[in-house]
């Protein structure tokens, strides 16, 4: 029944998300989550992988330790914290390491009732924001849209009616940087 659901919501989100803006992949890149922590998880995936889509960008998605683990430099893994500390990031909901270029931390326990949003669409908006930062190697953030530093209740309300959107400095930085480092795995 589970996967029934799941099935349907993502063939759903695939209609709903995708759109004539929605491009070819002009760049593939391949991100673990090995541990993601429930089902909400793959709706939020598809979320950032439909955000991606519309700039070009393919997500290639392994949740598989093995090809992570295989992989280390050609990937981009996310983590998950359940008991983040509160005093680590006041009001973060994510944690990217974008000098490093290979790690996000996803502090879920604090994902829960932030403005009302629906947890997969705010969680697909949160993984966007961060691999955004990784692609492009810095902790830069727009004055508006997806790499806006703080989402305010209108941007809240936004991602849960609809979706945020990349600037188009954010693309052309994104794509620049994407297209310059081989982000996607051997086969």
């Amino acid at each position: 029944m589970k996967k029934t659901l799941i099935t349907a919501m993502m063939m759903w989100g695939a209609t709903v998300w995708a759109g004539p803006s929605t491009k070819t992949a002009e760049c593939t890149v391949a991100v673990c989550a090995p541990h993601s922590p429930d089902e909400v998880t793959a709706l939020a995936q598809l979320v950032a992988s439909q955000l991606f889509r519309r700039i070009g960008v393919n997500l290639e998605w392994h949740n598989d330790a093995r090809f992570c683990q295989v992989h280390p430099d050609q990937a981009i893994v996310i983590s998950y914290s359940r008991n983040t500390p509160k005093e680590l990031q006041p009001g973060a909901l994510a944690m990217a390491f974008p000098y490093v270029r290979t790690h996000i931390e996803i502090l879920s326990d604090r994902l829960v009732g932030v403005g009302g949003v629906v947890r997969e669409k705010l969680l697909g908006h949160v993984l966007a924001h961060e691999i955004t930062h990784i692609l492009q190697g810095s902790a830069l953030h727009s004055d508006s849209g997806l790499m806006k530093e703080h989402w305010d209740q209108a941007e809240l309300a936004q991602i849960n009616d609809h979706y945020l959107s990349f600037t188009d400095l954010d693309v052309k930085h994104l794509l620049w940087l994407a297209n310059a480092r081989e982000w996607r795995a051997p086969p």
